[in-house]
């Protein structure tokens, strides 16, 4: 049965449509902006099951943004003050003292600003595909070039976007997700969001966003995304980076089962926050104190050249400790050793 769609006004009176379903400690589920659409996502099975088995285990609130779906769509404010102004209505409408939060892509920003600003409210966070500073997204080759055919061909756009972004190779399923962006939001809208959000940048933000975080990636994306995540798990004080099977940005893509396990996983675990690791141990690999100091390093995106200067060093040391690293930790590449060091301690916040 589709749940029944509800209305909140907003603090500028834009009205936002949200649903709710299941019990259980309360988990947002934030859109994945530019745009969603409630009814036309509980229409696709994958989506359906998952919303429906999470349901069995927490209250879930689920909105369109503003200008999209079934939300107010002809709004002029799509400020990241407004976005958090839509998400604390629906909160607050709800009487939610304390909550979960799970957000994708461009939308993190609205979600880690809203923790770090009301970190009595926010129990835990789930980041998928997050950046944290917008333009790490809308300024890549990718995304300029897609933005491009925006511009010229909105049908064109959504089906190649489902494609170059999506990782989808079956045809079905692509076309079928093209025209969910349509139907979610006007073109002109799409575009407006991706230029309000472009100057967003929470990094200062970060350190005081105390609650446990999961921050999700999946192996096989572009590199210069995955070490998006990589930064941004180094950056919040009490995250955990997990990277998940497959190549799709979507979380409705390869390896679902698992990734809904641990998940709910994390949402179900007490107050001490576990940082596990199939790695070795840190302290049992025998690190030298320049091995921890090159660890962090890599941890925060940085690579050899770049190490090398900020230590004093040459290139070929930083060679040879990454090398020696790589036997400690059976790592095979450079993903491997950060995600080594962010998941057992090791990192520190980028500068």
């Amino acid at each position: 049965m589709q749940p029944q769609i509800r209305y909140v006004e907003s603090s500028d009176g834009a009205r936002i449509a949200y649903t709710v379903i299941g019990s259980g400690p309360p988990l947002v589920i934030m859109p994945v902006l530019p745009g969603t659409h409630l009814e036309m996502d509980w229409q696709l099975p994958d989506r359906q099951e998952w919303y429906t088995r999470l349901a069995q285990s927490f209250t879930l609130v689920r909105y369109d943004g503003r200008g999209a779906g079934l939300s107010q769509r002809e709004v002029h404010d799509l400020s990241l003050e407004s976005q958090l102004a839509d998400l604390t209505a629906i909160v607050d409408k709800l009487g939610f003292e304390s909550f979960a939060i799970l957000s994708r892509h461009i939308a993190a920003p609205i979600a880690l600003t809203f923790a770090a600003e009301n970190p009595e409210r926010v129990s835990r966070l789930v980041l998928w595909n997050a950046v944290y500073r917008v333009a790490d997204f809308t300024s890549t080759k990718r995304t300029q070039a897609l933005l491009t055919l925006l511009d010229q061909d909105w049908e064109l756009f959504t089906e190649t976007n489902s494609y170059a972004s999506q990782g989808w190779v079956e045809t079905t399923k692509a076309r079928q997700f093209a025209a969910y962006m349509r139907a979610a939001i006007s073109q002109a809208m799409y575009r407006q969001y991706l230029l309000e959000f472009h100057d967003i940048d929470c990094a200062d933000l970060l350190p005081r966003v105390q609650c446990p975080a999961l921050v999700f990636h999946r192996k096989e994306v572009a590199k210069f995304e995955l070490e998006v995540s990589q930064r941004l798990a180094a950056r919040l004080p009490n995250a955990r980076l997990v990277l998940a099977e497959g190549q799709s940005t979507a979380l409705f893509g390869e390896d679902l089962p698992n990734v809904t396990e641990t998940i709910e996983a994390f949402l179900q675990e007490g107050d001490e926050f576990e940082h596990g690791s199939e790695l070795p141990d840190a302290a049992s690999s025998g690190f030298t104190g320049r091995e921890v100091e090159i660890l962090r390093l890599v941890s925060c995106g940085k690579h050899n050249r770049e190490i090398a200067s900020e230590l004093g060093v040459s290139v070929h040391t930083v060679d040879r400790h990454m090398a020696n690293i790589f036997t400690k930790i059976g790592a095979h590449n450079r993903v491997e050793a950060a995600t080594f060091a962010l998941t057992h301690g090791l990192s520190q916040p980028a500068t």
